[in-house]
């Protein structure tokens, strides 16, 4: 049972990413990378504070600190990446390659908290990354498309680096969550991203003179804050590594099934079949824990 709360959990965390996504790319338009990852954060602080505080004053353990700052600088830089890719390439050549981060994870993890994964768990992280790959590619050529796309791709590069990032932000957040509650943990570290980014005066004005986009960066903040809750949640019952294979899976099958359903997208046989090995990557993942 414990593993279908997580996998449940992992999963609507997917869905709320991959509206944060969408958000993030119509913001990407108008904004800076800063001020994206500014209004996007704040607006997440006072969510996460009323759960946090809502049964009186969290407790912390020795050593919270330290992983808050750590995590912060990493994700607050791992998000600036993601706003510049998605601007420099389009979305579906630079999203996909996010896939990587639970391979990446699967290291950070085993290294970070002694997370050693089985041969399944490990089968099934390598079978969704390369259904995301087949998604990802713009041709037949399923060898050496995706070595091309991230030569010719700057946002594909960058992604990929993302990509590390957020495998060690993975790894960082089970060892703080260790430490206090989700709620908690979620308030420190869209806090220290705030207060960061509140502090340079030039990201305070392009807010405020583009405050149109205010009920999309509030959607965005709230689509960031259920993602975020739902993630941390889900390690108390997967791995890691698991948790990022069920969600980068999910948000990619969503996307498969949205496109072929509402908008018509070609080549739909490739993008099914993807979605199939990602799907089957996940009950592989599933069946290891």
């Amino acid at each position: 049972m414990s593993v279908v709360i997580g996998a449940a959990l992992a999963l609507g965390s997917a869905v709320a990413w991959s509206i944060l996504d969408a958000l993030r790319k119509r913001l990407a338009v108008g904004l800076s990378a800063s001020a994206i990852l500014l209004g996007v954060t704040l607006p997440q602080v006072p969510i996460h504070a009323t759960l946090a505080f809502g049964g009186g004053w969290p407790e912390v353990a020795p050593g919270f600190v330290p992983l808050v700052l750590l995590a912060a600088s990493l994700t607050a830089a791992a998000n600036l990446l993601f706003v510049h890719a998605v601007r420099v390439s389009p979305l579906s050549l630079t999203v996909p390659y996010l896939s990587f981060t639970p391979v990446a994870t699967l290291l950070a993890g085993a290294l970070l908290l002694g997370q050693t994964p089985g041969r399944w768990g490990i089968l099934g992280v390598a079978t969704v990354a390369l259904g995301a790959l087949l998604l990802a590619l713009p041709g037949p050529d399923v060898l050496r498309a995706p070595w091309r796309g991230l030569v010719r791709e700057r946002g594909s590069q960058i992604m990929l680096g993302v990509a590390g990032l957020f495998a060690i932000t993975n790894a960082l957040d089970r060892l703080a969550i260790l430490r206090a509650s989700e709620p908690a943990y979620a308030l420190c570290l869209t806090a220290s991203i705030s207060a960061a980014l509140l502090a340079l005066s030039s990201v305070r004005r392009e807010l405020v003179q583009r405050r149109k986009l205010a009920l999309w960066l509030v959607l965005a903040g709230a689509a960031g804050a259920a993602a975020l809750l739902l993630q941390f949640l889900s390690y108390r019952f997967l791995y890691v590594a698991y948790v990022d294979a069920v969600k980068r899976a999910g948000g990619n099958v969503l996307a498969v099934l949205m496109g072929a359903t509402f908008f018509a997208e070609g080549d739909v046989r490739r993008r099914l079949l993807a979605a199939a090995l990602m799907s089957a990557g996940v009950a592989l993942v599933l069946l290891d824990q």
